[in-house]
């Protein structure tokens, strides 16, 4: 089953969140997934662009896959400090 992925990002202040939108490529009522990463990870660890990874799986069986990167972390800004 063909997938859609989209980056959304959403403002908080000055801060800006990353969330990944994976999803059937067909038109389906699919119920959202919330997927949160650990700690020292960002949100690639559930997810590649050629559609591999556990968020993919979940959305090639009906599910509307959101994997946000947590501040600090992926694509989300401000970078952290380390």
């Amino acid at each position: 089953m063909e997938l859609l992925q989209q980056s959304l990002f959403v403002p908080c202040g000055e801060h800006r969140l990353h969330v990944r939108h994976i999803q059937p490529g067909v038109a389906v009522h699919a119920d959202p997934v919330l997927m949160v990463h650990g700690a020292i990870e960002n949100g690639r660890i559930f997810y590649t662009e050629s559609g591999r990874g556990l968020a993919c799986l979940l959305a090639r069986r009906g599910a509307q896959v959101y994997v946000p990167a947590l501040r600090g972390r992926g694509q989300s800004r401000p970078a952290s400090a380390e």
